[in-house]
């Protein structure tokens, strides 16, 4: 699977892989030109509605997805990643036990909605979309996208007193963690902008990742965030980079 809306980076270099066990292509799937336009071009008013569509087939019977943001514009593995928006089960697509019909310039995965919270400063910006499948071995997948953030009208803002970290710091840090086999993930921490298809999902139980950075850890009774080092990381956690 890949992102086809919004249009990501690189598209002519990005394949439909997921990110590589050991962290060496975090974030955004790295690679040579990994921040290329090539064309792409995503104008988005905040509070305005968007499509997240995607293109592929062997969607692994779905699981959970997100839809993050950060302000910069070639991002490391020192940006800090905000969740604006939660899909909890059926993403990529919608009710599919397993996989669509083999086509990997297929279109026919669900179609879902997002916003960009109108609090947030407007310019340039970096949206990443992961994805933890549901069946086959437990991946995550990655890809970012450019975005030139507006207000309604079309113009910019910069907020008089700060800079857009500060209310960017008032959305959840974007999730990464190991996922339970056939099972669909409950984010800890989703936001306040969640779909949710996915009734009996289940928090997920984790293993410490030193390969993307640094940890959060959080409790799966109520996602609370209960530490910064492996030390008083739960049996039943969440790793975050």
């Amino acid at each position: 699977m890949v992102l086809n809306s919004p249009a990501p980076y690189a598209r002519s270099t990005l394949d439909n892989s997921p990110l590589a066990a050991n962290g060496s292509d975090y974030p955004c799937k790295q690679r040579d030109g990994v921040y290329d336009l090539e064309g792409a071009s995503n104008f988005i008013a905040l509070g305005s509605t968007q499509l997240l569509a995607f293109t592929g087939s062997a969607v692994h019977g779905g699981e959970s997805c997100q839809f993050s943001i950060t302000y910069d514009m070639n991002p490391t593995k020192d940006s800090v990643f905000k969740v604006i928006h939660s899909i909890i089960g059926g993403c990529p697509a919608r009710g599919v036990k397993r996989n669509l019909l083999s086509d990997p310039n297929g279109k026919n995965t669900s179609r879902f909605n997002f916003k960009i919270p109108d609090h947030l400063s407007t310019g340039e910006a970096t949206l990443a979309w992961t994805w933890f499948n549901k069946l086959g071995v437990r991946h995550m997948f990655m890809n970012c996208a450019p975005a030139t953030i507006t207000r309604s009208d079309g113009s910019f803002r910069q907020h008089a007193n700060d800079g857009p970290e500060n209310d960017l710091n008032k959305l959840p840090d974007m999730f990464t963690a190991t996922t339970l086999d056939s099972k669909d993930l409950k984010f800890p921490n989703p936001g306040s902008s969640v779909e949710t298809n996915a009734l009996n999902a289940v928090l997920p139980e984790c293993e410490t990742r030193t390969d993307l950075g640094r940890v959060l850890s959080s409790s799966t009774a109520d996602g609370k965030l209960v530490g910064t080092d492996y030390s008083d990381t739960p049996k039943d956690c969440v790793d975050t980079v």
